[in-house]
């Protein structure tokens, strides 16, 4: 009965505790300047560009991109980035007209790892019944901000530096993510196509050589 007793403390701590993160990530962003384009915030235009990666093979890297990706949860959450509202090009010219000054917003995207405390805290949280989505989906949107990144180039300096520097970043795959921004062009970005299809699509562009101190 104690340790049952224990459970139930340690399950309603964790969901406060998880209440309170929530709450917190709402205030900051009701307190964070937003650019918008068309009347629409800058999150929007970012959902639905293209996500641009890095895949290492050998002495080289392959830059790839896709189209659209979906996430879905047994509870029937679902998530979806990429092109599945407006077009690659649409986002792409929102991204251009909303400048520069979005850039912190991108590198923020970049350098954010996957967390051991929001595992533990997702865990607790399915542990008292929650099956939605807590926190940002890291992956598919540093994927995106390397997206936006190239469409911006060139870059200023301070911030083509802070890109440089991600390239050695000691998570592989911040580096990866900072090394594909930084080699690759905006005319290298192949926008897909894909109007009636119900999938996504992926293309490589091109490949780089992988620097002899990547990660």
């Amino acid at each position: 009965m104690p340790r049952t007793r224990s459970l139930v403390v340690c399950l309603l701590v964790g969901a406060i505790s998880v209440a309170g993160v929530v709450w917190g990530f709402g205030v900051a962003l009701r307190h964070t300047p937003r650019p918008f384009y068309q009347g629409k915030p800058l999150e929007y235009w970012f959902n639905q560009l293209p996500m641009t990666r890095i895949d290492t093979n050998g002495f080289y890297a392959t830059v790839s991109l896709s189209d659209r990706w979906r996430c879905g949860l047994a509870s029937g959450a679902v998530r979806k980035w990429g092109r599945w509202i407006e077009t690659p090009e649409a986002s792409a010219n929102a991204i251009h007209r909303i400048g520069t000054n979005a850039i912190p917003f991108y590198l923020r995207k970049i350098r954010r790892p996957i967390g051991a405390r929001e595992t533990q805290i997702m865990k607790i949280a399915r542990a008292v019944g929650f099956r939605g989505f807590l926190f940002e989906d890291v992956e598919p949107e540093r994927e995106q901000a390397v997206t936006a990144l190239i469409l911006l180039k060139p870059l200023p300096p301070q911030m083509a530096s802070e890109l440089v520097a991600l390239t050695t970043n000691m998570d592989p795959y911040i580096a990866g993510a900072a090394l594909c921004a930084f080699r690759t062009k905006e005319k290298e970005l192949l926008f897909l196509q894909s109007a009636k299809s119900k999938h996504s699509i992926d293309a490589d562009l091109h490949r780089i050589p992988i620097p002899p101190d990547f990660p």
